[in-house]
């Protein structure tokens, strides 16, 4: 009897063998060892994946391997009846169909709680916690949690201090020896305290009340710890080629440029201001091409006031905006487009699974033939190498055939039609900080072109604004145009 003995203890997911690594290892180094018996807790902590189930009944059936169940205290071996082999199977789908309810159950819900506009991941920036929610009864809420500042007030100054810095003009290390030698960092955490981590909390947009989920940008409830004044100063003075103390402006940094096609330098603000009878100070925001390659003999006609720059993107709102019938029909027309997609995609997914149920066949029938001795066992695992290749390309073209991709697809163009329906009532709401971003996510390559800007709207908006205009839409039975009165 063979003594070997191999103990291995370790956390990893059994529902995927392709990520099974330490597993892998493991079962292999037994292998070479020798060890004959494998003790699991369970069924499921042996695999929640058919690949790794048949390959271990292969070896359970060539004599290489037994199987112990210390919770259900069962054996299996080569001689155990097939029927305990079948109910193994289908405890093994049943775990595999568990884990796709269970991983669909928790994204629906973390979708839903970002929809409610509550970051839904463990780790939050510093400077806030979760905090569990609570019945009316005091009882907490099972998965219920809502983000709240962090009591530690030391991590709230910390970050309130980075902006600050960064509002005055300094640069991320600057930042950083400044807040060491103020002390307020903890001594156990100086090592850690890098000038990356620095630029990612001011750069991060969970202080100015946003953050991303799944690729979509969500407006969050938390609490903002940084002023908005001390926000839009940050914001606004960020600059591609570095910080610089004198920039100051809402459309400063790069994003519009001069049209002049010799020229095409930024543009940079150039602030004034005027000693009133009053005695009050009144500020005056000018925009103008930095001519930094000496293209302009004169500034004349090179710059804009703030306030006429906005005025000149109001008619890109005007022109993507549309009213709530147009945008159902548009609505019912995607439906239709996505309701194709699902059956060509349900096609798709049938064929792809027959090719697996061949490539099983294909292995069944090469095992046969290893253990009749017409193959040797190197062709039977070249055989099994191709097979395992073959399968993880066809589970790729399965999982791209996943209704989850069209409805991420569809509640992206519905966000953009939502948009476009409530495009001027979200301009009027937001603050000039907010009006920018707005901006920068509807409207590409401003240039300032004399006494206007001239700009492009982005893909998605300038297709709504053309149907807005024509007025033709698909049909929502067909792809006749169909145009509205």
């Amino acid at each position: 009897m063979n003594s070997a003995k191999i103990t291995s203890y370790f956390v990893e997911t059994p529902k995927d063998s392709d990520n099974r690594k330490k597993y892998d290892a493991v079962i292999k180094k037994a292998e070479a060892r020798g060890v004959l018996h494998h003790v699991y807790y369970m069924l499921d902590r042996e695999a929640r994946n058919l690949t790794d189930i048949e390959a271990n009944e292969k070896s359970i059936l060539r004599g290489k391997l037994i199987l112990h169940y210390a919770r259900d205290r069962k054996v299996l071996h080569k001689d155990s009846p097939e029927s305990e082999f079948f109910v193994r199977d289908i405890n093994a789908a049943a775990n595999k169909q568990f884990c796709r309810n269970l991983s669909a159950k928790v994204r629906d819900a973390m979708r839903q709680k970002a929809q409610e506009g509550w970051f839904p991941a463990n780790h939050v920036p510093l400077g806030y916690i979760h905090r569990r929610m609570r019945d009316e009864s005091g009882r907490e809420i099972k998965g219920r949690t809502k983000i709240e500042v962090d009591p530690n007030s030391a991590n709230v100054r910390l970050i309130q201090r980075e902006f600050e810095l960064r509002a005055q003009g300094m640069g991320y290390e600057e930042i950083r020896r400044t807040i060491l030698s103020e002390g307020l960092v903890h001594g156990t955490k100086i090592k850690k305290y890098y000038m990356s981590a620095v630029e990612r909390r001011l750069n991060n947009k969970f202080y100015r009340g946003y953050f991303d989920w799944d690729k979509v940008e969500y407006r969050g409830k938390h609490p903002l710890i940084i002023s908005p004044d001390l926000l839009e100063i940050v914001q606004t003075n960020r600059s591609k080629r570095g910080w610089n103390k004198k920039q100051r402006g809402i459309f400063a940094g790069g994003w519009i440029r001069c049209a002049d096609p010799s020229c095409g330098c930024a543009l940079v603000y150039d602030g004034k201001s005027k000693n009133l009878k009053s005695g009050e100070v009144a500020q005056y925001h000018y925009y103008r091409c930095t001519n930094a390659k000496q293209i302009h003999t004169t500034g004349k006609g090179k710059n804009m006031s703030e306030a006429e720059m906005f005025e000149q993107f109001r008619p890109a709102l005007k022109s993507l905006t549309i009213n709530e019938e147009f945008a159902e029909q548009i609505k019912a027309a995607m439906d239709s487009i996505t309701e194709k997609h699902r059956e060509a995609n349900k096609q798709k997914f049938d064929e792809y699974s027959k090719v697996l149920e061949q490539l099983d066949d294909e292995q069944d029938d090469a095992y046969e033939h290893m253990r009749k001795g017409t193959i040797e066992d190197s062709q039977y695992q070249r055989v099994v190498a191709k097979v395992k290749e073959n399968r993880r390309y066809y589970t790729s073209l399965i999982a791209k055939c996943s209704d989850t991709i069209i409805d991420s697809h569809n509640r992206t163009i519905k966000k953009i039609i939502e948009l476009a329906t409530n495009a001027e009532s979200l301009w009027n709401s937001r603050n000039a900080m907010e009006r920018v971003e707005f901006l920068k996510r509807v409207v590409s390559n401003p240039v300032l072109d004399g006494p206007s800007i001239r700009y492009d709207l982005q893909k998605p908006f300038a297709v709504i604004a053309q149907m807005s205009g024509k007025r033709k839409l698909a049909s929502p039975t067909g792809f006749e145009p169909v145009y509205l009165p």
